[in-house]
């Protein structure tokens, strides 16, 4: 017997509790079953359970045991629809696995109205299951953002640093017109890069699939060279206040590259360095991961050298860390543009100056 998406929620939650109506999808899933049996051309009945949940979707795995073949069924959240959502979602799976052969999971079946049989909108793809032993540990970025609120300020001083705001992204956008037209060429980005959405084999390390393809964008190549979340996470406790992450802005998109050797968080009793002889903390975890992701990330670029002679060329970094500062400034509007308004003011003078040199 096939459960419905109520009884399974409900077995997640505490003994006794409901499931409230808007935490529905409103899928039928004997109605799912029946669209995967038919798309796998497979008469046995699965064994359905919940598997996880995202910003966009409920995923629910179709276990099929007798054929040894499994479905796992992406079913769109209903705070999370639109029209142009699951279509767009796999035509770029398509087009990742048949035109540019990068593995991805294959897709048997997908309907993007709300109104079809299954009661929701739903994708059924390839199960890509992660290896036991695969676990990656994530770590949030800690910014400790000190953001003066947009409320705070005057209309005049808000539209100067919006007037500043928008001058810098004409000079950023004015310095991709003017670099090769091989960096502005259009490229897939995915907005969820991380190791959790790379699954790979457990003996030869190679990539079996990407997964999660819901937020993809198409941008200019220069933009799209990118790092995985894993190797940019950092904490500004212990940082300098006088090194070129704060020179240049302080956006938290563009990680702080920090050199030197790596402290040992022990002294020589074996206890804890948490503080110096004075009392003040060390930061020594934050030097530590600051150094080692630094050190990821110029290992990562040396091997994408090797994919596209692009990511090797002078300058280009550069012109991404320009961009890259644009784009932030466009995507996070006023807030952004008052909380960066004395460095965005130095720019302005410094074009200015430049202009008159």
């Amino acid at each position: 017997m096939v459960p419905t998406e109520t009884a399974l929620l409900r077995a997640r939650r505490p003994p006794g509790s409901s499931v409230p109506d808007w935490l529905l999808t409103g899928v039928d899933l004997p109605a799912l079953v029946y669209a995967a049996r038919e798309a796998l051309c497979i008469d046995e009945l699965p064994k359905v359970t919940y598997e996880a949940e995202g910003g966009y979707n409920r995923l629910f795995l179709l276990s099929f045991e007798e054929a040894h073949r499994s479905v796992l069924a992406r079913v769109a959240l209903k705070n999370a629809r639109s029209r142009f959502h699951i279509p767009s979602a796999v035509a770029t799976m398509s087009f990742a696995r048949h035109i540019q052969s990068i593995p991805t999971p294959e897709v048997y079946a997908w309907n993007a109205s709300d109104t079809n049989p299954v009661g929701a909108p739903y994708i059924l793809q390839d199960s890509m299951a992660m290896p036991d032993d695969q676990s990656i540990e994530l770590d949030e970025i800690g910014l400790d953002e000190d953001q003066a609120g947009v409320q705070a300020c005057n209309p005049s001083a808000f539209a100067a640093a919006a007037s500043n705001a928008h001058s810098y992204i004409r000079r950023s956008l004015s310095l991709l017109q003017q670099a090769p037209a091989d960096l502005s060429a259009s490229c897939l980005f995915r907005s969820d890069y991380a190791f959790r959405n790379v699954l790979l084999d457990a003996k030869t390390l190679r990539v079996r699939a990407f997964i999660d393809w819901d937020d993809i964008h198409v941008k200019p190549f220069v933009l799209s060279v990118n790092f995985p979340e894993d190797i940019t996470s950092f904490s500004r406790e212990g940082l300098d206040p006088q090194s070129a992450y704060f020179r240049d802005g302080a956006f938290g998109v563009l990680p702080p590259d920090e050199d030197g050797e790596m402290l040992d968080i022990l002294d020589e009793h074996g206890n804890y360095r948490a503080v110096d002889e004075h009392g003040n903390p060390t930061f020594i975890d934050e030097h530590n991961e600051r150094i080692r992701g630094t050190r990821y990330r110029r290992e990562y670029i040396e091997h994408l050298k090797k994919f596209d002679h692009r990511v090797g060329r002078d300058g280009t970094w550069e012109l991404r860390k320009d961009l890259v500062r644009a784009e932030y400034l466009v995507m996070r509007g006023g807030e952004a543009w008052w909380d960066k308004r004395e460095w965005l003011e130095q720019q302005s003078q410094g074009a200015i100056n430049a202009d008159v040199g």
